[in-house]
C-alpha cells in the first residue's frame, strides 16, 4: 500500500514539474514576441512624439500617441527623481531625440529634462 501511494505522490510531482516547464517556456516565448514589436532606440533611431503608455518589464518600453512602438535602454540622470528615464516619463510627456544623436530631451509643463542614450549622469556634472 506504501508503494502505491509512493508512485502516485511521483507522478503527481513529475506532473507538476512538467507542467511548470510548459508554462515557463510559454512564457518565454509570448515575452519575446511581445518584445520584438518595441525596437530598442539606437544612436541612430529618431523619436519625436507624445507619450501615451508606459510599461516597465525587464525594460522601458514606451508607446506615443501616433501608435509608434519603442524600448529604451538605460538611462540615468542622477539630478532628477526618479533618476531612471522609465521610472521618470510619464504619459503626456514629450520625447525628442534626434537621429544620430545620443541626446533625449523629455519635456514637462514647458521644462526641458536631459537623458543620455544608455548612460548614466551625475549629479555633479550636470
Amino acid at each position: 500500500m506504501i508503494k502505491e501511494n509512493g508512485g502516485s505522490i511521483g507522478k503527481f510531482f513529475g506532473l507538476l514539474i512538467l507542467g511548470f516547464i510548459t508554462i515557463t517556456v510559454f512564457g518565454i516565448c509570448f515575452q519575446k514576441k511581445e518584445w520584438k514589436k518595441f525596437p530598442e532606440v539606437t544612436y541612430q533611431s529618431e523619436l519625436k512624439g507624445v507619450v501615451s503608455k508606459v510599461r516597465i518589464d525587464r525594460g522601458t518600453f514606451v508607446e506615443f500617441q501616433e501608435g509608434e512602438k519603442f524600448s529604451l535602454p538605460s538611462s540615468d540622470n542622477l539630478s532628477y527623481s526618479p533618476y531612471s528615464i522609465g521610472r521618470f516619463i510619464k504619459q503626456g510627456d514629450s520625447i525628442v531625440k534626434p537621429a544620430f544623436s545620443d541626446s533625449i530631451s523629455v519635456f514637462r509643463n514647458e521644462k526641458k529634462y536631459h537623458f543620455v542614450l544608455g548612460k548614466r549622469i551625475d549629479a555633479q556634472r550636470h
